[in-house]
């Protein structure tokens, strides 16, 4: 009987064993960034630790990429990028009319909006990879906050979604206060500036530096949470598609 007891106490001590590895290897490799961990640095509007810097590994499209690291390629023009998101869009199982409203070139990826023709409201954002020119949604706000054209938080390619932005109880102006309110408390040189972009459920807004963009963050239209950007590599460029429509 003692045997038997101290086997089953070693079986299960071993179990413990195996769960607390587990557990560790998994946390190591979110803070290294697999399964799409360490990009969200620096969210939370009351955290106050700096938490910036760029994103880790993020797999998409036919071959993972990492959008937080510098690629080899060469830099991608706006025309390569507007060919690839175009057909992106094409392809693309939605209701709405969609167009591009923002290219931004970085020297690791490009950024582009992808805004609804008929409301001018911005539909979803995505990344650009340079080497295999594959487009994946963007992670971040656009996965976790979009209510309109994320799965992630239960949208269904725009069909049947009968809300708007105006349902927003935070406006632009209020989205770049507590942008720049939270860039402050991380002590960071950063400050948002320009027209905040408006998304089903939260708002981006470009970052500069000195006086020159840099970058991007995005606040939650409903309760203030801010997310920066940190994938980005250096900003090169960016072009915008306005609309007489839908500007101001």
């Amino acid at each position: 009987m003692k045997n038997k007891g101290l086997v089953i106490a070693l079986a299960v001590i071993g179990v413990i064993a195996l769960v607390i590895t587990a557990v560790m290897a998994i946390g190591v490799f979110w803070r290294r960034g697999w399964f799409g961990g360490g990009c969200c640095q620096g969210y939370g509007r009351r955290n106050n630790s700096s938490g910036f810097g760029r994103g880790m590994m993020w797999g998409g499209g036919n071959r993972g990429f990492w959008p937080g690291s510098v690629s080899n390629s060469h830099t991608l023009s706006f025309e390569e990028v507007e060919s690839a998101v175009n057909e992106y869009i094409e392809d693309y199982d939605n209701d709405e009319e969609l167009h591009i409203k923002e290219i931004m070139v970085f020297d690791n990826h490009a950024y582009v909006m992808v805004e609804e023709e008929e409301t001018g409201i911005g539909a979803f954002e995505v990344l650009v990879d340079p080497d295999s020119m594959n487009v994946i949604p963007e992670m971040g706000p656009n996965m976790m906050w979009n209510l309109k054209y994320s799965h992630m938080r239960g949208g269904m390619m725009g069909s049947g979604y009968n809300s708007s932005t105006q349902d927003m109880p935070i406006s632009g102006e209020g989205a770049i206060e507590i942008a720049n309110d939270y860039l402050s408390s991380n002590k960071s040189d950063l400050s948002a500036e320009g027209h905040p972009d408006p998304f089903y459920g939260y708002y981006t807004i470009h970052t500069t530096k000195d006086g020159d963009v840099v970058g991007m963050l995005s606040v939650n239209g409903y309760d203030g949470e801010v997310f920066l950007h940190t994938w980005h590599g250096d900003f090169i460029e960016m072009t915008e598609h306005e609309d007489d429509n839908h500007s101001g």
